[in-house]
């Protein structure tokens, strides 16, 4: 399954398949590997982990990925193309390095001269190994396996002279169906430059343009264009030529934007009905191939999910082709997990995060079903010290497309403590404590009341402190300096052990899971100030193994476990979701009575008159209408 987008005129060779494989475990620094001393005794799989499978699982160290390649005799300038690495990945063409990364998930390439004669060798070292210092991307804290590997596809590509890199496509005028096109070219020898651009493989529209910085850009009408949306996901084509070289991108005409606390797809508000999915598979790791991607999106749309949040990376490109074909509305952000103040503000780390969360844009800027760019979750938002890494990220992001929302997930709303109920004085609240909310277009929360909390079992039963914690922050973001914005609860949940029963619903049971599960989209759902809510998570994923905190060494958080089987909480997700469908929107935001918003006791948490005059919490009758249209 090939994505795009598609070089038509180019030569190419997908280079997928079983490659040679040496481990080298911890012997070599990773800078220090020299691939032709090295003696190769097994095989791997492309794209593959070397860690999943049996010989190496848990393993932390270096090894090399080598397959001979045929280019032809007059090889010239190459491209190579990787979907995604990890950690840590150096490139070797006959023996010379070509290319580095340390951005791992993300897709990278590499261009080169391949060099005389036809038979060449291409070995790839990877390493998994998480130096303290100097800080790379990924964590030994993370919540999630970092696995060792080429996780996606390789394709090699031959490059003409003068050749397009990418086609940018934003849609300016949805109702004139009226798109921007930004052309990056390279190895142009004259300014001015002759193109071709057909839509659908209809009628070709030519023209000449001048070249300024490597980018022509170009307004024009798509034939016959039909909107892309969840209910009916259009999707068109645009194929561009110059001399000796075409693209094929594919886009969806479709806009996003935020007004009045709301997420507006294509000038109506949207529900998001949701779950967190990692790219994760007990025996596969990250390198999920097609046929599972497709049963995991059949999952979703049984479930009545139009929102998937990917966390915590950059996606799989043939994933998020998927997702435009089938109309899923998609959250991506780069690679982060509950940074502190330490990585947060180191230099290099900082560079690192701006340099991935650009080209995480760049690699996905044309699907539609991208409504949010996202960066560093629970990172430690609450703290100045975060301030310039967010101002920058943000700052890059906006650069790179302003067409779409940004937001991170905090969970900096809350005391690092607690936020029991029964261990406040009386009397006391819980306040925002993020810092960097006003940077973004949506605040988003990952919150787990109920079951990363301290209870106090005599005094409250866990479910109970849902509803209370959420009528909080639906009063809490309804102050002024929040009001205009969305709010989305980026994660709730709870965690069961497959297959653990328990007729008292205790903790770790699937039948407790299910209850908090439902719990919280009801609750989510009748607080008209969210605008949606994405269940953590879809299934459990592999983390670290060395700590007593996750059990199985998994995070079992799943409405399916890890081979993709479901538990109970999957049927009440199901019931929920289906019920609370985009057709019931108007029972969501609209006609529903004033009402002072009340924890599960009945304690009043804003006053009456409060309560009346912030429409964005009690949401009377004609509130969408009246402010949707201002």
């Amino acid at each position: 399954m090939k994505a795009y987008p598609i070089y038509p005129q180019r030569q190419s060779e997908l280079l997928d398949g079983v490659w040679d494989f040496a481990w080298l475990g911890d012997r070599l620094r990773f800078e220090e590997i020299k691939p032709g001393s090295i003696h190769y005794e097994n095989m791997m799989a492309v794209p593959g982990v070397f860690d999943a499978g049996p010989e190496f699982a848990g393993k932390r160290g270096a090894g090399l990925y080598r397959r001979a390649v045929y280019t032809g005799l007059e090889a010239g300038r190459m491209r190579l193309r990787f979907g995604g690495m990890g950690l840590r990945a150096r490139v070797f063409w006959d023996g010379l390095e070509i290319g580095a990364t340390e951005l791992a998930y993300s897709g990278v390439q590499f261009d080169f001269n391949a060099g005389g004669g036809a038979h060449h060798e291409l070995v790839v070292a990877v390493d998994n190994r998480i130096p303290e210092k100097p800080p790379i991307l990924f964590s030994p804290e993370y919540d999630f396996y970092g696995y060792g590997g080429i996780y996606r596809s390789v394709e090699m590509e031959r490059l003409p002279a003068t050749h397009l890199n990418r086609v940018q496509v934003r849609t300016i005028d949805l109702e004139k169906k009226k798109i921007r096109l930004k052309i990056n070219v390279d190895g142009v020898k004259s300014d001015d430059l002759d193109f071709t651009v057909v839509f659908d493989e209809k009628e070709p529209v030519a023209f000449k343009r001048r070249v300024v910085e490597g980018c022509v850009t170009v307004d024009l009408n798509v034939p016959r264009g039909q909107v892309w949306s969840p209910e009916e996901p259009n999707l068109h084509t645009v194929t561009v030529a110059i001399a000796g070289d075409c693209i094929t991108e594919r886009f969806g005409l479709r806009t996003v934007e935020a007004q009045k606390g709301r997420i507006l797809l294509n000038g109506k508000p949207l529900l998001l009905r949701g779950l967190n999915r990692h790219e994760a598979h007990p025996e596969l790791g990250p390198a999920l191939p097609p046929s599972i991607m497709i049963e995991d999106l059949q999952y979703l749309r049984d479930m009545g999910c139009n929102f998937i949040r990917g966390a915590h990376y950059p996606m799989n490109q043939q994933f998020l082709d998927l997702c435009d074909q089938m109309g899923f509305l998609v959250w991506e952000e780069s690679l982060g997990w509950g940074d502190d103040e330490d990585r947060i503000s180191d230099e290099r780390f900082m560079d690192l995060q701006e340099k991935q969360t650009r080209l995480m844009v760049r690699n996905s800027i044309n699907h539609p079903s991208i409504i949010i760019w996202a960066f560093l979750n629970e990172a430690c938002s609450q703290s100045p010290v975060s301030r310039p890494l967010y101002e920058r990220l943000t700052q890059a992001i906006r650069q790179e497309d302003s067409s779409r929302l940004l937001s991170y997930a905090s969970n900096r709303t809350i005391p690092v403590t607690s936020y029991a109920p029964s261990r406040r004085k009386k009397g006391t609240r819980v306040r925002v404590a993020d810092l960097n909310f006003d940077l973004v277009d949506v605040i988003s929360v990952n919150l787990y009341p109920g079951w990363l909390t301290d209870i106090d079992w005599e005094t409250i039963r866990p479910l109970d402190m849902v509803s209370e914690r959420l009528e909080e922050l639906a009063e809490d973001f309804s102050a002024a300096k929040y009001r205009d914005k969305p709010v989305l609860i980026s994660e709730i949940g709870a965690a069961s052990l497959p297959g653990c029963h328990d007729r008292l619903r205790s903790y770790w049971s699937e039948e407790y899971q299910a209850d908090l599960v439902g719990e919280a989209i009801r609750c989510v759902f009748s607080q008209s100030r969210f605008s949606g809510v994405a269940i953590w998570q879809m299934y459990d994923t592999r983390t670290f193994a060395n700590g007593t905190r996750k059990a199985r060494g998994f995070n079992n958080a799943g409405v399916l476990d890890e081979y993709r089987r479901p538990k109970l909480a999957y049927d009440v997700v199901k019931e929920l979701y289906s019920k609370w469908s985009e057709s019931d929107m108007k029972r969501v935001f609209v006609n529903r009575p004033e009402r002072v918003l009340r924890s599960s006791k009945g304690s009043k948490l804003m006053p009456p008159d409060q309560a009346s005059r912030l429409s964005a919490v009690t949401t009377n009758g004609d509130w969408l209408s009246n402010n949707l249209s201002r």
